[in-house]
């Protein structure tokens, strides 16, 4: 079993600025162009059908999504 090594400060300044960064239009055509296997079609039905049915409404889902981001934060290192 390996041990969890936390990121380091670079570290997680290069994944920020890599998931912050914004696409270009051919980037985000070439994400689209790229069809959906049957399996990952069918993964995909299921995780919303499941979504769905633990969080029926809206408020229900907007109220997930406030807990998860908290959550989320909280984990997250520092920005600095």
């Amino acid at each position: 079993m390996t041990r969890f090594v936390p990121p380091t400060r670079d570290e997680v300044r290069a994944i920020r600025a890599e998931a912050d960064r914004l696409l270009t239009m051919d980037e985000v055509r070439a994400l689209d162009a790229i069809p959906l296997g049957d399996e990952e079609r069918a993964e995909y039905v299921s995780l919303i059908d499941w979504f769905c049915r633990r969080y029926p409404t809206a408020e229900d889902r907007l109220r997930y999504a406030r807990r998860a981001y908290a959550r989320w934060a909280k984990a997250s290192p520092p920005i600095e």
